[in-house]
């Protein structure tokens, strides 16, 4: 993926690094057999999701990029989980 550089560590889990649009070291890492861990390199601050919370959040940056508006993409994002659940 353009952006962002790949490595695999000692212990087998895939680790991407970039910089956010803020220029600062971020990661994202494989985190145990289901999980994905986002996070600030410099700080060590890190979020553990699950996959669900993935799934969610991917929607949700989806829906941003296309509108360009948080508020625009909860509204998509809930419409289509509505939609989905009828």
């Amino acid at each position: 993926m353009t952006g962002i550089h790949w490595r695999t560590t000692e212990r087998g889990y895939l680790v991407g690094e970039f910089r956010d649009a803020l220029d600062a070291p971020c990661s994202i890492a494989s985190w145990g057999p289901e999980g994905v861990a986002l996070g600030y390199v410099d700080d060590d601050v890190s979020m553990g999701l699950s996959r669900d919370q993935a799934r969610l959040l991917g929607s949700l940056l989806t829906a941003f990029a296309d509108t360009g508006g948080l508020r625009e993409a909860v509204d998509l994002v809930a419409l289509g989980v509505k939609k989905g659940a009828e």
